[in-house]
């Protein structure tokens, strides 16, 4: 805004609608994004596979409640064991800090739960999931899972989809939405979070090509 206007390049992500647009131009035909939604109704793993529900029948026979909890978490409990998780050390911290940003927003952290799985013995968090609600739309999301090596073996990431899922059912949200799922194209690094995420009875949006046009700037 102002009196000078750069000549600019403007995308425009579509949510639905697939047919042309006079004036815009698209440079790749693959969708920008593919993204997994479930509906929360009845039995909230009656759509996962048999691998996800061996993995949470043995967290509940050995570990839930005997070698490990699940509980809220403060954010600086949350942030010092994301460090140490097997995320951090092959790709970094970038979604922690993504989170830092969102939960410094007051209206953010009002919906937001961050859920950590506690060693009983040594009190260590050994995996962690924040799950964003919306109340307007009735559904959430889970952001910047962790989960360090010791948390492989009791089958905490299952354990957290599982927990994620019965929180939100229990507060009323209808939906639970996951984002980002690996298609030809996206990084390797995203296949195997993606494998993973896909055992858990998902439906799938693939998103329209992203649309872009220029416009020219103009001095007035």
């Amino acid at each position: 805004s102002g009196a000078l206007a750069y000549n600019r390049l403007v995308s425009w992500r579509r949510v639905a609608r697939t047919t042309s647009a006079p004036g815009w131009f698209v440079m790749s035909k693959k969708p920008p994004e593919v993204d997994g939604f479930k509906l929360l109704d009845g039995d909230v793993t009656k759509d996962w596979n048999k691998n996800a529900r061996r993995d949470l029948a043995l967290w509940q026979e050995k570990h839930a409640g005997h070698t490990h909890t699940i509980e809220r978490i403060s954010f600086g409990e949350y942030a010092a064991a994301y460090k140490k998780s097997t995320i951090a050390k092959h790709f970094g911290a970038s979604r922690l800090y993504d989170l830092e940003r969102k939960y410094a927003l007051a209206h953010v952290a009002a919906h937001t739960d961050l859920w950590g799985m506690r060693d009983i013995k040594t009190g260590d968090v050994v995996a962690g999931s924040a799950v964003i609600a919306s109340p307007t739309y009735k559904a959430s999301t889970h952001f910047a899972p962790f989960i360090l090596e010791e948390g492989r073996a009791i089958f905490a990431a299952t354990a957290l989809m599982h927990h994620w899922f019965l929180e939100a059912q229990k507060q009323g949200q209808r939906f639970v939405v996951t984002t980002n799922f690996w298609y030809p194209g996206k990084p390797k690094s995203w296949k195997g979070f993606s494998e993973f995420k896909s055992h858990f009875g998902w439906s799938y949006i693939a998103y329209p090509p992203v649309l872009y046009r220029f416009v020219r700037g103009k001095i007035l």
